[in-house]
């Protein structure tokens, strides 16, 4: 935890929540609001109190204890994720498969808030002593699971084609056949794909039409090349204008000839 602590007054402002804590952004070393302030009003020319750098005002910035904390968890469990990775089959029972999962969220709670160095180097001597002992179980479970999102993705790609990549990204009114449309999971996921050649749908060929969309990306956006368009667009309230306008100008003449 010495991340959180003042290069001046040498205090741990993880453990006091009331202090703030900066950084300079030349050097990355941490200060304490209190400590900062009388730093700088000491010294007529400002500097680093550990490395000596030369610092101004800009270079101080907030350090968002907060913000680091979520990082580090989200890292760490990401790293324990990759060795503590035992799913149900693995055990006899769903009780002993909740204890493993409770066991491995003490191991990132630890990691991530605990300030004795002693403790967190017991947590770490166990997690190398458990990955040199379940190695081969490790590189058992990284592969199903590599193997599982793989088949799930390409299941989702063979399904979906290209179809919401051309509704997305494709105008109503653009006519061109030459644009190539690829599904996001295939840019997101190329080394998936890289055995498999994946047959997109061809624009010129009969697509299924979706019966509803699902967020407001889907829906396919217009292109008005002038202001009389828009605002026949706007008339129409969503209906083909040609349609509309059709039948505002039947209905007139219709109205004409009655009269007379």
């Amino acid at each position: 935890m010495d991340e959180y602590k003042c290069i001046s007054c040498f205090e741990n402002i993880y453990l006091n929540s009331e202090k703030n804590l900066f950084f300079f952004d030349i050097c990355k070393h941490k200060i304490c609001a209190e400590c900062l302030e009388n730093h700088l009003n000491k010294h007529n020319k400002q500097h680093c109190p550990l490395c000596k750098v030369t610092i101004s005002k800009k270079n101080v910035v907030p350090f968002d204890i907060e913000e680091r904390i979520y990082a580090n968890q989200k890292n760490i469990r990401s790293k324990l994720i990759e060795i503590f990775n035992k799913k149900r089959h693995n055990f006899e029972n769903t009780p002993l498969y909740n204890n493993y999962l409770e066991k491995v969220e003490d191991i990132v709670y630890t990691l991530t808030n605990e300030y004795d160095e002693k403790k967190r180097k017991i947590i770490e001597a166990y997690i190398k002593k458990y990955e040199k002992e379940n190695s081969k179980l490790i590189e058992e479970n990284n592969t199903l699971m590599y193997e599982n999102e793989k088949k799930k993705i390409h299941e989702i790609v063979k399904e979906e084609g290209n179809l919401y990549e051309i509704i997305k990204h494709r105008p109503i009114i653009n006519k061109s056949n030459n644009e190539t449309y690829v599904h996001s999971l295939i840019k997101e996921n190329p080394k998936l794909f890289d055995e498999i050649k994946v047959t997109n749908i061809s624009e010129s060929q009969p697509q299924p039409l979706n019966p509803a969309f699902k967020n407001d990306t889907d829906i396919p956006k217009r292109k008005f090349f002038n202001e009389e368009e828009l605002k026949k667009s706007d008339y129409a309230g969503g209906y083909d204008t040609s349609i509309v306008f059709k039948r505002c100008d039947t209905e007139f003449n219709s109205t004409i000839y009655f009269n007379i």
